[in-house]
């Protein structure tokens, strides 16, 4: 659970909490998508989803 919480750190590190993250998003989504969008083209906005998908799994596993 521990490697689970540093990869998820590094991930909202760089895409939420560094002062470049909207860069550095709309940057993976570009290279993703094979598109050339700027930051002044497109509104970006961070949600934060709290562990829904591996809460599900646990709860499945221990069921």
């Amino acid at each position: 659970m521990e490697n689970t919480k540093y990869r998820d750190s590094v991930f909202v590190d760089l895409f939420m909490k560094d002062v470049n993250a909207k860069e550095n998003f709309l940057s993976l989504y570009n290279a993703i998508h094979n598109t050339k969008l700027k930051l002044s083209e497109v509104t970006i906005e961070s949600e934060i989803i709290n562990q829904t998908l591996y809460n599900y799994a646990l709860k499945q596993r221990t069921a």
